[in-house]
């Protein structure tokens, strides 16, 4: 439903050639249920205004996407340095719908005074970055580089002069502790192998705090030569079983062998182990060395082992073993 009403309003202007005159204007309004129109004398419409209406409001600009880097440790080390376990996480604010962030990562690329850049986007399109610079990063420990013969048989007096390396090609060695047997040794040391396995071993950490602990080993085994009962046949018990063998030539002197370490045992045909004994019932289950005729010896008494085969087994201090089997009637 529409109503008009034309009627005459007096309002104030003033002319700027007549001062202080009044002067009548006609307006016109129009009523409606959406508002109020205002038509001038002439016919134009000069305004409305709308029943209960309120200003509408311009929303705010989006804030502008942002983009920070969060490294954990927060700082290198004292010597400027970081290693592996760097990590960085990532934080993003502002854009505008949905924001892509970086996912959290560890620094891998090694080098020296490195830069990175990183990047988030938003559903409009816009794009944010950080830029982390001056990074060291060694995530390689200290390496070891040796020239060590390879596992071999040796004299057991018989000497040998070390030839190593402990090297960080990135950012240093800060320590380096090298042992050989247990002893401190430096390159070009003289050490004497021992029987079995011979250890060089490192400790070393670089000054990104990679610890390293290589080692490389020489195993050492005795040149034996063996004199047993013959594998496999009847023994009588009623006489010591007699075990020999001698260390091939080697050494500066044939005393040395008698350093060699041996025992002997005995598995029975119920897979028991007994150690063995001597005939004459000292020495325990050792062989004894005989410098008269430069070998080692066992004479064993297989007077008490039940019948069945037999397997005698002799262990040295190199690691290794030897076995024979005889048959006890």
């Amino acid at each position: 439903m529409e109503y008009v009403e034309s009627q005459f309003l007096a309002g104030h202007c003033h002319d700027q050639q007549e001062q202080g005159k009044a002067t009548n204007i006609a307006l016109t309004f129009t009523l409606a249920d959406s508002g109020i129109s205002i038509f001038q004398p002439d016919g134009s419409e000069g305004g409305s205004a709308a029943f209960g209406s309120e200003p509408t409001a311009t929303p705010p600009p989006p804030e502008p996407l942002t983009l920070a880097a969060n490294l954990y440790p927060d700082f290198p080390n004292s010597a400027g340095w970081r290693d592996w376990s760097t990590e960085i996480s990532f934080s993003c604010s502002g854009g505008t719908g949905a924001v892509t962030c970086p996912p959290k990562r560890y620094l891998e690329s090694e080098g020296v005074n490195q830069s990175f850049t990183f990047e988030a986007s938003d559903e409009a399109g816009n794009v944010a970055t950080v830029a982390l610079n001056g990074i060291n990063v060694d995530r390689t420990p200290p390496q070891l580089t040796e020239t060590l013969p390879e596992s071999q048989t040796f004299c057991s007096t018989a000497a040998l002069t070390l030839d190593f390396s402990v090297s960080d090609n990135l950012s240093g060695l800060l320590t380096s502790n090298v042992t050989f047997n247990g002893q401190p040794v430096a390159d070009g040391d003289s050490v004497t192998l021992r029987p079995g396995l011979n250890i060089l071993a490192v400790d070393a950490e670089d000054a990104a705090g990679n610890r390293a602990l290589p080692k490389a080993t020489v195993l050492v085994n005795y040149a034996v030569t063996t004199s047993f009962p013959p594998d496999g046949q009847p023994v009588d018990p009623t006489q010591p079983l007699p075990f020999h063998f001698s260390i091939a030539n080697g050494c500066s002197a044939a005393g040395l062998y008698g350093s060699a370490l041996a025992t002997l045992d005995f598995i029975g045909p119920d897979g028991v182990e007994l150690p063995a004994v001597w005939a004459n019932g000292a020495y325990g289950n050792a062989f004894l060395y005989d410098s008269q005729n430069g070998r080692y010896t066992f004479e064993a008494d297989v007077s008490g082992l039940a019948a069945g085969q037999w397997i005698a087994r002799v262990s040295l201090d190199d690691g290794t073993e030897r076995t024979v089997s005889f048959v006890v009637p």
